[in-house]
């Protein structure tokens, strides 16, 4: 690969893996050509972090207040690989409701930046064989949205997703405003890869 085309691809602000597809003309002097084309994955970070969410033993699309919940972090090479990862930086925030973050994409890192957004838990952690975890509690009565967030500062890559606590369910609601924007859609089987090259 010559140094033009890697100052180029180190260039682009991608959040992941790009498969990048060479096209190459060749003409002769006689006028005819021939048309080549290549394949390459171009990978804009060396390791990759993830996150998963808890598994609520009754199937509950919310995580209860006043309780502990871990969380899995995963972190692999650029194949794929699992890989041991130090000083990987954990943030939670406190995210209020608005009608543009219901209506977008959530796990945008922009969005956590604003002023409105508390951060409210932050811890440093590593990863041993691609793998590390963090405990998570919230006391009564913080109810609602939240963002969780895993950065590797080294490779600069990072992931997020957004979770929903909640009261247990035989607490009285009748003193609140309930907002079920996030009803349905914590999906906590899933492993987040959701990426940012932004620390």
């Amino acid at each position: 690969m010559s140094h033009g085309l890697l100052l180029l691809l180190s260039s682009v602000r991608a959040s992941g893996k790009l498969n990048v597809m060479f096209s190459t003309r060749v003409f002769e002097k006689g006028g005819d050509f021939s048309i080549s084309q290549d394949n390459m994955i171009y990978s804009p970070f060396d390791t990759y972090v993830g996150i998963k969410l808890p598994e609520e033993k009754d199937g509950s699309e919310y995580f209860e207040v006043d309780k502990k919940h871990s969380f899995s972090v995963a972190t692999v090479d650029l194949v794929g690989n699992p890989v041991s990862v130090s000083k990987l930086e954990v943030e939670i925030y406190k995210i209020d409701w608005s009608w543009w973050y219901a209506h977008s994409d959530g796990n945008s890192p922009s969005y956590i930046q604003a002023d409105y957004n508390n951060l409210i838990f932050s811890k440093t952690i590593d990863s041993k064989g691609g793998n590390a975890s963090f405990d998570f509690e919230i006391a009564y009565p913080m109810w609602g949205n939240y963002y969780v967030k895993v950065l590797d500062p080294k490779s600069g890559h990072s992931c997020g997703t957004k979770f929903y606590m909640d009261w247990p369910s035989w607490y009285s609601r009748e003193d609140r405003n309930y907002t079920p924007e996030f009803e349905g859609v914590l999906g906590s089987n899933e492993l987040y890869f959701s990426a940012s090259s932004m620390p």
